[in-house]
């Protein structure tokens, strides 16, 4: 009864133990250690101790290798989705390897974890085309594989496995350690949300559903970090405080959902919504980043917007008045990529825009009064 205790639970247990204290330390790597090298060298290094202990613990404690690939399974299926059945020939490499140094003769017990890797590292290849099933359920599957190989071919592991009640209940206790894993998975993702959910409400502009300026100057500070190159489009609607004046400030709260939504809409059909960002700038003026475009093309998409925007705008009731916008464009290289000083000089261009007449689009141009 004792062993059967020691298989079902201790076991599960440690390893969970393990796995939870290998997945955090592999978080932290990603985010102290930034060489890629040095990164794979150190989950290398800690997985080796982490095999060879689980592997010696088990087989001191129960006198045969039991829970073998566990660790391997859930890395494979959990944090290593792309090259992760690789992780399957990892035990019977690294046990030929080691035997080699010590010279000493491989025993059967080690040609049955190579046979075992080898079958799980081929289902694992057949599994990777059925993208759809969840990694639990992949887990679940690669457990339920291994326990088959073992019960169809007993001759086989006889040795590693010394009863087929002690395979089912290995089996058994994979399966309570991926349930309870999979509880904290859950716990770890809704956890994540809930951030990403705050992070989002701070950064988003509650009127219109854009970013607001905080995270504005957030993404001007990493791109600048980053060198990454944008065209900085500043929008400003003509003649905002008339409106709001004459029809009140709900009239232009709607003006300015209408115009932000279309103008999102309008961009991600024609542009994609990876390649831009939209934030509100603050009152009626907004702000757009095209990524890794030039001030000519940002001004081609936005004159696409202007057309788009003069036919459908909303023609307040009350009175013949449309609402129009003055746009200005600066990208920031020029500027090394500083986005305060990018921004200054699409602002100049957005005022030489409106000192115009208003609904124009215009190009930063040192000394030049062109109108778009």
């Amino acid at each position: 009864m004792e062993k059967y205790t020691l298989i079902l639970f201790v076991m599960p247990i440690i390893l969970l133990s393990v796995i939870i204290a290998f997945s955090f330390i592999i978080k932290q790597l990603t985010i102290i250690v930034k060489t890629p090298i040095l990164q794979i060298v150190t989950m290398v290094i800690l997985y080796i101790v982490y095999a060879y202990v689980t592997l010696k613990f088990s087989y001191n404690l129960l006198g045969f290798y039991s829970y073998t690939f566990v660790i391997e399974t859930v890395m494979a299926y959990y944090f290593f989705k792309k090259h992760g059945h690789w992780m399957f020939l990892a035990p019977p490499s690294l046990i030929t390897i080691y035997y080699l140094l010590v010279d000493k003769a491989i025993d059967y017990e080690e040609i049955q974890i190579a046979l075992l890797g080898t079958a799980l590292f081929l289902f694992a290849l057949i599994m990777k085309s059925f993208s759809k099933i969840p990694p639990v359920g992949n887990v679940c599957l690669s457990f339920t594989w291994k326990w088959l190989v073992i019960s169809i071919f007993p001759l086989f592991f006889q040795e590693t496995y010394t009863t087929w009640i002690d395979s089912t209940l290995i089996y058994l206790g994979s399966l309570l350690a991926t349930f309870i894993l999979w509880l904290l998975h859950r716990l770890e993702l809704s956890e994540k949300a809930a951030i990403e959910e705050m992070i989002h409400q701070g950064q988003t502009d509650a009127l219109t559903g854009v970013y607001n300026f905080q995270k504005l100057g957030i993404d001007l500070q990493e791109y600048e970090t980053k060198q990454q190159a944008y065209a900085l489009a500043m929008i400003d609607l003509d003649y905002f405080k008339k409106l709001n004046d004459t029809f009140g400030h709900n009239a232009g709260n709607d003006i300015l959902k209408e115009f932000s939504s279309l103008l999102t809409a309008t961009l991600t059909n024609k542009i994609g919504q990876q390649y831009f960002n939209i934030y509100r700038f603050g009152g009626e003026e907004f702000c757009v980043l095209f990524f890794n475009c030039s001030k000519e093309d940002a001004q081609k998409h936005l004159t696409f917007f202007k057309n788009v925007y003069e036919t459908r705008h909303r023609l307040l009731r009350e009175a013949n008045y449309s609402v129009t916008f003055s746009v200005g464009i600066e990208t920031n290289e020029p500027y090394h990529y500083n986005g305060i000083e990018t921004m200054q000089y699409a602002d100049a261009a957005l005022y030489e825009a409106k000192h115009a007449g208003r609904n124009h689009i215009r190009i930063y141009q040192k000394n030049s009064n062109d109108s778009l």
